[in-house]
């Protein structure tokens, strides 16, 4: 009997042993978009644009905007910079608002102020992603002398991460 009490303990032991044992799990860092991983400057590397006329929808195809390319977001904290090529700012600082839940990012004061709400897909922490403007509501129409009607230009965009 003095045996299996014996080994009774030792086995108890070991399961304690065993059950305490600190957990070694490596939990991935998160790789998607957040606050953080988006601070930095990154340049725009594709860019693409639709027109959409009110009232009617779409009015020009989704096609390439290369006056876009080359641009500069700069993200510090809750502020975006935008710069051209030769780091002259051309719009900002303006307020900047993560939002985890959706990855989507609201540059301004609303959707339809300061350059508005994108969608960040493909991201890939400190090297790419890109930004899918939303579609248009009423408050992002401009009235366009050149149709007397009023437009939306909506906006496509590729980054890649400045070192």
């Amino acid at each position: 009997m003095k045996k299996s009490s014996t080994w009774l303990a030792i086995f108890t032991v070991l399961t304690l042993v065993g059950a305490c044992k600190k957990d070694e799990t490596v939990v991935p860092a998160a790789t998607g978009p957040s606050n953080t991983t988006l601070q930095g400057t990154w340049v725009i590397a594709t860019a693409q644009g639709t027109e959409w006329k009110k009232g009617v929808g779409i009015s020009t195809p989704k096609a390439a905007t290369p006056d876009f390319i080359g641009l500069k977001l700069t993200i510090d904290g809750s502020s975006v910079t935008v710069k051209d090529a030769t780091n002259a700012v051309i719009f900002g600082p303006q307020s900047m608002t993560f939002y985890d839940a959706d990855d989507t990012i609201l540059i301004g004061a609303n959707g339809n102020t300061g350059l508005g709400l994108f969608k960040i897909t493909n991201f890939v922490a400190g090297a790419t992603m890109s930004w899918d403007q939303r579609e248009p509501i009423d408050a992002d129409y401009s009235m366009n002398a050149s149709c007397s009607c009023e437009l939306y230009f909506q906006k496509f965009w590729t980054f890649t991460k400045v070192p």
